[in-house]
């Protein structure tokens, strides 16, 4: 929305008294509509401070609610993550590859990942390949309430759209998109060691939000 209604204003100073009583009326007739442009422009500016404060808040929970995940399942992960280690072997770039075969994840993490596709060749780190790794099991943090070590936030339009971060050595991206009427969070799809969460809301005709669904991948 755009306020395109250009206010007449009467001058005395330079007007006749007929000029002046038109310039008037039509400054009484355009006042209307150039308040309705003014509002409905603040309506716009508020939604989309809203709509920006709610995504900040989405990702927030979400990276909270994924570090609780990672958390409650550290106990079956470090048994799979036991039973590979024996056979765990480091990483080599373009080296050949089989199904099932173990190595050592990020560095300093202490994780392990298997081989799910057979290759050879390929120099993408397995931590940052799901196309061809899984993560065998997941290491409890130092500090369970550790967040990423870095984050790098991106912008459109003066809203949040993307934030890519590095978590126990391993790159992340949270892409967050918006209904292009609405302009409200619509959803978010955080990546990170392999796997992807996607969340995707829906909102009631007021604007409120109605429901939440996640699928993790």
């Amino acid at each position: 929305m755009t306020i395109s209604t250009q206010l007449t204003v009467p001058d005395w100073t330079t007007q006749n008294v007929e000029q002046f009583n038109v310039a008037r009326q039509n400054l009484a007739s355009e006042m209307p509509v150039w308040t309705a442009e003014v509002n409905q422009t603040q309506a716009e500016i508020n939604q989309k401070a809203a709509a920006a404060e709610q995504a900040v808040t989405a990702a927030q929970q979400h990276a909270a609610a994924a570090n609780g995940a990672a958390q409650s399942a550290n106990a079956s992960a470090q048994v799979a993550a036991t039973a590979a280690n024996a056979n765990a072997q480091t990483w080599v770039p373009g080296a050949d590859y089989g199904a099932d075969t173990v190595v050592w994840g990020a560095p300093k993490t202490g994780q392990l990942l298997r081989c799910i596709e057979p290759h050879s060749g390929v120099s993408i780190e397995p931590w940052n390949d799901p196309a061809h790794w899984v993560l065998v099991g997941v290491p409890p943090a130092n500090n369970p309430t550790a967040g990423p070590t870095s984050q790098a936030f991106t912008y459109t339009g003066g809203i949040l759209t993307q934030v890519d971060f590095v978590q126990d050595g391993m790159d992340g991206t949270t892409s967050l998109s918006y209904d292009a009427t609405t302009g409200l969070l619509e959803k978010v799809v955080i990546f990170h060691g392999g796997r992807t969460r996607t969340t995707t809301y829906e909102y009631n005709a007021d604007g409120t939000l109605k429901r939440e669904s996640a699928v993790v991948l």
